[in-house]
């Protein structure tokens, strides 16, 4: 991702002891790397500091152990023209898709409506061919991929092509197993089909399958350690991360996480949530995972795949993340979407940026 700041040349800012002037070290990009010419380091007066995006002081500089972080909030943005909770977020194009779900009487929608950040544009779509409840879907290229879900007491195990480019919907190869409140993503083109519960008594399941768009065909892949369902998941490195979910058909909540590696076909426990989670919602942006959503709904929680670890950011807004909301990721930010506490809703979440303040020796 490229931050473009605008250059103020030598303008000064207090921060606690240390005088900072903020010029053009202000990065160009996350390389760690400075896009200061060394004549401009160098016209820096002694014990006056600047900002970089990394710890790693350039020449003449000593790292101050302190920094600034930007971003990290929430905003409110257009309304979703459908209500509803436990639908799909997909995002294609930097756009998203909103994609059936409940509305306020419970009942499910086919209702498939599209968002641009860029503009805050809504724009309704043609809506599913089936309409069904606690599906999921992701995308490869510029076709979105429904899978599964219930209708009613039956469990499904349809798979539904969807076209943004020329608005049309195509039947695919079935799922081997039919079953809902899955998760799905995409790494390396393909989609994993991943846990979910597969009978009225919500009992939840470990079965991964991989769907493959370009033969239209699926494979069986190794289980997850754990079933579950209600679980969200993420990709970051052509890794999968599986986090929360309910492991009983009662709905016991877990703070478990996995890491799923495709190429090796094998799944490690990675750092637990802070608390244990099910129908929360997750989206991975600028190298890191954020999860939010039902227990503890308020709660926003980054994951670092490097370190291994969480840390808590900017709360969602009381009311948003409820049961049933959904995250995708589109320009470089969060968004969450519906869920049963606005259902209409639509925050956007700005990551952190974070600049360390190097001192002139």
């Amino acid at each position: 991702m490229e931050v473009r700041v605008k250059r103020i040349y030598r303008t000064a800012i207090r921060v606690g002891q240390l005088t900072v002037l903020v010029m053009a070290f202000v990065p160009s990009s996350f390389s760690g790397q400075s896009s200061t010419s060394k004549k401009e380091q160098s016209g820096v007066p002694s014990g006056f500091c600047l900002l970089g995006s990394s710890q790693l002081a350039p020449a003449g500089y000593t790292f101050t152990n302190n920094s600034i972080d930007t971003g990290n909030a929430w905003t409110f943005r257009t309304p979703m023209p459908t209500g509803r909770s436990y639908l799909a977020a997909v995002s294609v194009n930097d756009k998203i898709y909103a994609i059936g779900g409940f509305n306020a009487s419970n009942v499910t929608v086919a209702a498939v409506e599209v968002y641009d950040p860029a503009t805050d544009v809504w724009v309704a779509k043609n809506s599913m061919p089936t309409i069904r409840g606690i599906f999921a879907a992701a995308a490869v290229n510029s076709k979105i991929y429904v899978i599964g879900g219930r209708s009613g007491n039956t469990f499904l195990d349809t798979v539904q092509e969807y076209d943004t480019v020329t608005d049309s919907w195509t039947s695919k190869l079935s799922m081997p197993t039919p079953r809902a409140n899955l998760t799905v993503v995409v790494t390396d083109g393909k989609i994993y089909a991943i846990g979910g519960f597969i009978d009225t008594l919500g009992t939840p399941t470990a079965i991964v399958e991989q769907y493959d768009p370009a033969t239209d065909s699926w494979t069986s892949k190794a289980s997850m350690p754990t079933p579950r369902d209600g679980h969200a998941a993420a990709t970051l490195n052509n890794r999968i991360y599986v986090m929360g979910g309910a492991i009983t058909a009662g709905g016991h909540a877990v703070n478990a996480v996995d890491e799923y590696d495709p190429a090796a076909n094998t799944w490690t426990s990675r750092a637990p949530l802070f608390v244990p989670q099910n129908y929360l919602a997750a989206a991975a942006v600028n190298g890191k995972i954020y999860a939010f959503g039902r227990n503890s709904a308020i709660l926003n929680q980054e994951y670092d795949p490097t370190a291994n670890s969480w840390t808590l950011k900017a709360p969602i807004t009381i009311g948003i993340g409820g049961a049933g909301t959904s995250a995708a990721a589109a320009n470089g930010k969060v968004y969450a979407l519906g869920g049963s506490g606005l259902m209409s809703s639509v925050m956007e979440y700005t990551p952190s940026i974070v600049f360390y303040i190097h001192q002139r020796n």
